[in-house]
């Protein structure tokens, strides 16, 4: 086997390493892109829960004020309806 030869087998094992090297960065790279698209995903579904709960209130606070506007409208009527009559 001539050194040439030689030359040629040992590039070709280390083009192949270098090969198999970046496709192990590669698939790492994925792995945990994925692994933080996953959590991403989850703090999303949390969030929009959350946000569920709070349109709830929201909506609960919105019926809470329109009585006590109500109330505060009904008040002022009586009030005036007596100061009227006296």
């Amino acid at each position: 086997m001539s050194a040439e030869e030689i030359v040629k087998i040992a590039v070709g094992y280390v083009i192949n390493w270098i090969g198999i090297l970046v496709a192990g960065y590669f698939w790492l790279v994925i792995k945990n892109v994925r692994k933080d698209v996953d959590g991403v995903a989850q703090t999303v579904r949390r969030v929009e829960k959350d946000v569920e709960k709070l349109e709830e209130i929201c909506t609960c606070l919105k019926i809470a004020v329109g009585k006590i506007e109500q109330t505060l409208k009904d008040n002022e009527k009586l009030c005036n309806e007596r100061h009227t009559q006296k």
